[in-house]
């Protein structure tokens, strides 16, 4: 088993049918495209012969969080779930936090995502103390 930091555009190709796992509306090349416009987005992943997790995220700084880091996506491949990775892979992410003096790390769930929620509460620690609030002006 590996957990690697991806670097490369095949790493990030690689990593795309995770994705739409993930966020089915997306295309590959929206993905792409989407990608270029987010220099400080970072990949993390979990192999275990094949690819079986993946975390995006990206070290941020506001006044409530101070120096953070944001989890946007964060999937396990829908043939591997229940089986550790993503636990195994959130704990690399804690680690990494760890390790470089991270505030905290934050993410948004869907409210629908009830197993997500418990995965985050009691697996894994994270509190629920906000809620997310948006508008969209453009379609």
């Amino acid at each position: 088993m590996q957990i690697k930091m991806l670097q490369t555009e095949e790493d990030w190709q690689a990593v795309y049918p995770l994705i739409q796992q993930l966020r089915p509306h997306l295309t590959e090349d929206r993905y792409f495209e989407l990608l270029k416009q987010m220099p400080t987005y970072q990949g993390l992943v979990i192999m275990d012969g094949a690819l079986k997790a993946f975390i995006g995220f990206e070290e941020c700084h506001n006044f409530y969080n101070e120096r953070h880091i944001f989890v946007h996506d964060f999937v396990t491949n829908e043939n591997d779930r229940s089986k550790g990775y993503g636990e195994m892979l959130m704990e690399a992410l804690i680690t990494h936090a760890k390790e470089y003096q991270f505030a905290c790390i934050a993410l948004e769930s869907g409210i629908q995502r009830y197993d997500a929620h418990r995965f985050y509460e009691t697996k894994m620690g994270f509190n629920k103390w906000c809620y997310s609030f948006r508008r969209k002006v453009f379609s």
